[in-house]
Protein backbone atom coordinates (compact mmCIF):
# COMPACT_ATOMS: atom_id res chain seq x y z
CA UNK A 1 0.00 0.00 0.00
CA UNK A 2 2.67 2.44 1.02
CA UNK A 3 6.42 2.22 1.40
CA UNK A 4 5.86 2.22 5.17
CA UNK A 5 4.12 -1.13 4.81
CA UNK A 6 7.15 -3.45 4.41
CA UNK A 7 8.04 -2.72 8.03
CA UNK A 8 4.83 -4.30 9.27
CA UNK A 9 4.67 -8.03 9.77
CA UNK A 10 1.07 -7.92 8.62
CA UNK A 11 1.76 -6.32 5.25
CA UNK A 12 -0.67 -8.80 3.71
CA UNK A 13 -3.46 -6.62 5.05
CA UNK A 14 -1.95 -3.38 3.80
CA UNK A 15 -1.70 -3.90 0.07
CA UNK A 16 -4.07 -4.77 -2.74
CA UNK A 17 -4.09 -8.37 -3.91
CA UNK A 18 -4.78 -9.49 -7.51
CA UNK A 19 -8.41 -10.50 -7.73
CA UNK A 20 -9.48 -10.96 -11.33
CA UNK A 21 -7.81 -10.47 -14.69
CA UNK A 22 -9.98 -7.53 -15.78
CA UNK A 23 -9.06 -4.10 -17.07
CA UNK A 24 -11.92 -2.44 -15.20
CA UNK A 25 -12.98 -4.71 -12.35
CA UNK A 26 -16.28 -3.97 -10.67
CA UNK A 27 -16.29 -2.72 -7.08
CA UNK A 28 -16.57 -5.39 -4.43
CA UNK A 29 -20.09 -5.91 -3.11
CA UNK A 30 -19.26 -5.62 0.58
CA UNK A 31 -16.60 -6.32 3.21
CA UNK A 32 -17.34 -10.04 3.18
CA UNK A 33 -16.53 -10.07 -0.53
CA UNK A 34 -13.22 -8.35 0.22
CA UNK A 35 -12.34 -11.00 2.78
CA UNK A 36 -13.28 -13.75 0.35
CA UNK A 37 -11.09 -12.15 -2.33
CA UNK A 38 -8.00 -12.60 -0.15
CA UNK A 39 -8.93 -16.00 1.26
CA UNK A 40 -5.74 -17.57 -0.11
CA UNK A 41 -3.70 -15.03 1.89
CA UNK A 42 -5.69 -14.70 5.11
CA UNK A 43 -6.44 -17.46 7.62
CA UNK A 44 -9.84 -17.59 9.27
CA UNK A 45 -11.63 -19.35 12.11
CA UNK A 46 -15.32 -20.15 12.72
CA UNK A 47 -15.45 -16.85 14.67
CA UNK A 48 -14.17 -14.74 11.76
CA UNK A 49 -16.47 -11.86 10.78
CA UNK A 50 -16.42 -9.06 8.20
CA UNK A 51 -18.55 -5.94 8.56
CA UNK A 52 -18.83 -2.46 7.13
CA UNK A 53 -17.89 0.48 9.35
CA UNK A 54 -17.97 4.18 8.44
CA UNK A 55 -15.14 4.68 5.96
CA UNK A 56 -14.10 1.07 5.49
CA UNK A 57 -14.21 -2.50 6.80
CA UNK A 58 -13.64 -4.31 10.06
CA UNK A 59 -12.56 -7.97 10.28
CA UNK A 60 -12.32 -10.15 13.38
CA UNK A 61 -10.27 -13.28 14.04
CA UNK A 62 -8.13 -13.14 10.92
CA UNK A 63 -4.50 -14.08 10.44
CA UNK A 64 -1.64 -14.72 8.08
CA UNK A 65 0.46 -17.88 7.96
CA UNK A 66 4.07 -17.15 7.05
CA UNK A 67 5.77 -20.04 5.23
CA UNK A 68 3.66 -22.48 7.24
CA UNK A 69 5.74 -21.82 10.36
CA UNK A 70 4.46 -18.64 12.03
CA UNK A 71 0.94 -17.28 12.17
CA UNK A 72 0.16 -13.62 12.77
CA UNK A 73 -3.35 -13.66 14.21
CA UNK A 74 -5.41 -10.59 15.12
CA UNK A 75 -8.54 -10.21 17.20
CA UNK A 76 -9.68 -7.35 14.96
CA UNK A 77 -8.42 -5.46 11.90
CA UNK A 78 -10.05 -2.20 10.81
CA UNK A 79 -9.06 -0.58 7.51
CA UNK A 80 -10.43 2.85 6.64
CA UNK A 81 -9.68 4.44 3.27
CA UNK A 82 -11.75 6.35 0.70
CA UNK A 83 -13.61 4.11 -1.75
CA UNK A 84 -12.06 0.95 -0.30
CA UNK A 85 -14.38 -1.52 -2.05
CA UNK A 86 -13.93 0.20 -5.42
CA UNK A 87 -10.18 0.71 -5.15
CA UNK A 88 -9.18 -2.70 -3.82
CA UNK A 89 -9.96 -4.74 -6.98
CA UNK A 90 -7.97 -2.34 -9.18
CA UNK A 91 -4.70 -3.02 -7.29
CA UNK A 92 -4.24 0.75 -7.08
CA UNK A 93 -2.23 2.11 -4.17
CA UNK A 94 -4.26 3.76 -1.43
CA UNK A 95 -3.51 7.48 -1.20
CA UNK A 96 -4.45 7.51 2.47
CA UNK A 97 -5.42 4.96 5.06
CA UNK A 98 -6.14 4.40 8.72
CA UNK A 99 -5.27 0.87 9.79
CA UNK A 100 -5.87 -0.53 13.26
CA UNK A 101 -4.81 -4.03 14.30
CA UNK A 102 -5.99 -5.10 17.73
CA UNK A 103 -4.82 -8.13 19.68
CA UNK A 104 -2.13 -9.27 17.24
CA UNK A 105 -0.34 -12.42 18.37
CA UNK A 106 2.71 -14.04 16.82
CA UNK A 107 2.19 -17.79 17.04
CA UNK A 108 4.73 -20.45 16.00
CA UNK A 109 3.19 -23.41 14.17
CA UNK A 110 5.31 -26.39 15.19
CA UNK A 111 2.97 -29.16 14.13
CA UNK A 112 2.66 -30.24 17.78
CA UNK A 113 -0.90 -29.54 18.90
CA UNK A 114 -0.02 -29.33 22.61
CA UNK A 115 2.94 -27.00 22.03
CA UNK A 116 0.94 -24.73 19.75
CA UNK A 117 -1.93 -24.60 22.24
CA UNK A 118 0.35 -23.62 25.13
CA UNK A 119 2.19 -21.02 23.04
CA UNK A 120 -1.09 -19.39 22.07
CA UNK A 121 -1.72 -18.63 25.76
CA UNK A 122 1.78 -17.30 26.44
CA UNK A 123 1.86 -14.91 23.49
CA UNK A 124 1.19 -11.30 24.51
CA UNK A 125 -1.21 -9.33 22.30
CA UNK A 126 0.06 -6.30 20.37
CA UNK A 127 -1.96 -3.35 19.08
CA UNK A 128 -0.74 -1.61 15.92
CA UNK A 129 -1.96 1.61 14.31
CA UNK A 130 -0.88 3.06 10.97
CA UNK A 131 -2.34 6.35 9.73
CA UNK A 132 -0.94 8.09 6.66
CA UNK A 133 -1.85 10.55 3.93
CA UNK A 134 -0.16 11.28 0.60
CA UNK A 135 -0.53 13.80 -2.21
CA UNK A 136 0.57 12.22 -5.52
CA UNK A 137 0.47 15.59 -7.29
CA UNK A 138 3.06 17.16 -5.00
CA UNK A 139 4.87 13.91 -4.07
CA UNK A 140 4.43 14.64 -0.37
CA UNK A 141 3.48 12.24 2.39
CA UNK A 142 2.69 12.29 6.07
CA UNK A 143 3.02 9.34 8.36
CA UNK A 144 0.56 10.78 10.83
CA UNK A 145 0.92 7.98 13.32
CA UNK A 146 2.54 4.59 13.65
CA UNK A 147 2.01 2.96 17.01
CA UNK A 148 3.26 -0.38 18.32
CA UNK A 149 1.66 -1.02 21.71
CA UNK A 150 2.67 -4.12 23.68
CA UNK A 151 0.73 -3.31 26.83
CA UNK A 152 2.61 -3.64 30.11
CA UNK A 153 6.03 -3.97 28.47
CA UNK A 154 5.80 -0.71 26.56
CA UNK A 155 4.93 1.08 23.36
CA UNK A 156 6.53 2.93 20.47
CA UNK A 157 4.99 5.77 18.48
CA UNK A 158 6.30 7.48 15.37
CA UNK A 159 5.33 10.29 13.01
CA UNK A 160 7.09 11.73 9.96
CA UNK A 161 6.69 13.93 6.90
CA UNK A 162 8.31 13.52 3.50
CA UNK A 163 8.76 15.18 0.12
CA UNK A 164 9.72 13.70 -3.26
CA UNK A 165 7.87 10.62 -2.04
CA UNK A 166 6.36 8.42 -4.75
CA UNK A 167 3.61 6.48 -3.04
CA UNK A 168 3.33 4.05 -5.94
CA UNK A 169 6.95 2.90 -5.70
CA UNK A 170 6.36 -0.09 -3.47
CA UNK A 171 9.22 -2.29 -4.69
CA UNK A 172 11.63 -2.19 -1.75
CA UNK A 173 15.22 -2.97 -2.77
CA UNK A 174 17.07 -1.56 0.22
CA UNK A 175 17.46 1.78 1.97
CA UNK A 176 20.29 2.81 -0.32
CA UNK A 177 17.88 2.82 -3.27
CA UNK A 178 15.02 4.60 -1.55
CA UNK A 179 13.69 7.82 -3.04
CA UNK A 180 12.18 10.52 -0.88
CA UNK A 181 13.33 13.18 1.54
CA UNK A 182 12.62 13.18 5.26
CA UNK A 183 11.78 16.59 6.75
CA UNK A 184 10.50 15.69 10.19
CA UNK A 185 10.49 12.64 12.41
CA UNK A 186 9.23 12.17 15.93
CA UNK A 187 9.81 9.03 17.99
CA UNK A 188 8.63 8.20 21.49
CA UNK A 189 9.43 4.98 23.35
CA UNK A 190 8.01 3.82 26.64
CA UNK A 191 10.08 0.80 27.57
CA UNK A 192 9.46 -1.77 30.25
CA UNK A 193 10.83 -4.76 28.35
CA UNK A 194 9.65 -3.82 24.85
CA UNK A 195 13.15 -3.36 23.40
CA UNK A 196 14.50 -6.58 24.85
CA UNK A 197 11.48 -8.53 23.61
CA UNK A 198 11.15 -7.17 20.07
CA UNK A 199 14.15 -5.06 19.02
CA UNK A 200 17.04 -7.05 20.49
CA UNK A 201 16.14 -10.30 18.64
CA UNK A 202 16.23 -8.37 15.34
CA UNK A 203 19.68 -7.00 16.10
CA UNK A 204 20.97 -10.43 17.07
CA UNK A 205 19.59 -12.19 14.01
CA UNK A 206 22.94 -11.83 12.23
CA UNK A 207 24.86 -13.65 14.96
CA UNK A 208 25.45 -17.40 14.95
CA UNK A 209 23.44 -19.29 17.56
CA UNK A 210 26.51 -20.15 19.66
CA UNK A 211 28.14 -16.70 19.50
CA UNK A 212 28.29 -14.49 22.60
CA UNK A 213 26.96 -11.11 21.35
CA UNK A 214 27.90 -9.12 24.45
CA UNK A 215 31.46 -8.10 23.43
CA UNK A 216 30.27 -6.94 20.02
CA UNK A 217 27.32 -5.03 21.49
CA UNK A 218 29.57 -3.38 24.08
CA UNK A 219 32.02 -2.25 21.39
CA UNK A 220 29.22 -0.88 19.23
CA UNK A 221 27.76 1.03 22.16
CA UNK A 222 31.11 2.72 22.76
CA UNK A 223 31.52 3.58 19.08
CA UNK A 224 28.00 5.01 18.75
CA UNK A 225 28.25 6.97 22.00
CA UNK A 226 31.58 8.46 20.91
CA UNK A 227 30.13 9.48 17.54
CA UNK A 228 27.06 11.06 19.16
CA UNK A 229 29.19 13.17 21.50
CA UNK A 230 31.25 14.35 18.52
CA UNK A 231 28.23 15.82 16.71
CA UNK A 232 28.21 19.63 16.52
CA UNK A 233 26.23 21.61 19.08
CA UNK A 234 24.36 23.32 16.23
CA UNK A 235 22.85 19.95 15.32
CA UNK A 236 22.47 18.37 18.75
CA UNK A 237 22.76 20.05 22.14
CA UNK A 238 24.94 18.48 24.81
CA UNK A 239 21.82 17.70 26.86
CA UNK A 240 20.20 15.88 23.93
CA UNK A 241 23.46 14.12 23.14
CA UNK A 242 23.72 12.77 26.67
CA UNK A 243 20.09 11.62 26.50
CA UNK A 244 20.90 9.59 23.39
CA UNK A 245 24.08 8.21 24.95
CA UNK A 246 22.12 7.17 28.02
CA UNK A 247 19.68 5.30 25.80
CA UNK A 248 22.45 3.56 23.85
CA UNK A 249 24.26 2.61 27.05
CA UNK A 250 21.14 1.24 28.72
CA UNK A 251 19.94 -0.78 25.72
CA UNK A 252 18.37 -3.34 25.69
CA UNK A 253 17.15 -2.71 29.25
CA UNK A 254 16.38 0.95 28.63
CA UNK A 255 13.41 1.03 30.98
CA UNK A 256 11.84 4.48 31.00
CA UNK A 257 10.58 7.10 28.56
CA UNK A 258 12.61 8.33 25.59
CA UNK A 259 11.91 10.83 22.82
CA UNK A 260 13.71 11.86 19.64
CA UNK A 261 12.77 14.65 17.24
CA UNK A 262 14.43 15.49 13.92
CA UNK A 263 13.52 18.46 11.73
CA UNK A 264 14.99 19.98 8.57
CA UNK A 265 13.26 22.00 5.88
CA UNK A 266 16.06 21.15 3.44
CA UNK A 267 15.55 17.53 4.40
CA UNK A 268 17.47 14.29 4.63
CA UNK A 269 17.44 11.80 1.72
CA UNK A 270 16.05 8.46 2.87
CA UNK A 271 18.99 6.78 1.17
CA UNK A 272 21.22 8.41 3.82
CA UNK A 273 19.79 5.96 6.34
CA UNK A 274 21.94 3.35 4.60
CA UNK A 275 25.16 5.19 5.53
CA UNK A 276 27.93 2.85 6.65
CA UNK A 277 28.67 4.78 9.84
CA UNK A 278 27.21 7.48 12.06
CA UNK A 279 29.95 9.85 10.86
CA UNK A 280 28.95 9.27 7.23
CA UNK A 281 25.31 9.78 8.16
CA UNK A 282 26.05 13.06 9.97
CA UNK A 283 27.92 14.34 6.92
CA UNK A 284 24.72 14.00 4.85
CA UNK A 285 22.61 16.11 7.22
CA UNK A 286 21.54 19.52 5.92
CA UNK A 287 22.84 22.66 7.59
CA UNK A 288 19.42 23.47 9.05
CA UNK A 289 18.93 20.03 10.62
CA UNK A 290 18.14 19.95 14.34
CA UNK A 291 17.88 16.93 16.63
CA UNK A 292 16.49 16.95 20.15
CA UNK A 293 16.21 14.04 22.56
CA UNK A 294 14.97 13.48 26.10
CA UNK A 295 15.56 10.69 28.57
CA UNK A 296 13.66 9.53 31.64
CA UNK A 297 15.68 6.44 32.54
CA UNK A 298 14.30 4.21 35.28
CA UNK A 299 16.77 1.37 35.88
CA UNK A 300 15.53 -1.62 37.84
Amino acid sequence: MLRFAPYLAVAFLLGPVPLVAEDNPAPLRDCRALLKAVQSEVTRTPETTAEAVPGGCRFTQVGYLLEGMVEYRADAVTLLTPQLLATFPTEAVFKSADLSIQGLRILPRTGNAMSDYLTSHYSKPINIELVYDTDPATLTAQLKRFSFDAGDIGRLTLFARFSNFDNTDIDYTGLGNEMGVLHELGLAIEDNGLLASYVLPLLLSGFSYDEDPRPVLAARKIAVSTAIRALPESLLSSVSAESLVRFVTAFPLAHGNWTLHFESEKGLPLSALDASSLDDFAALLASDARITATADYRPD
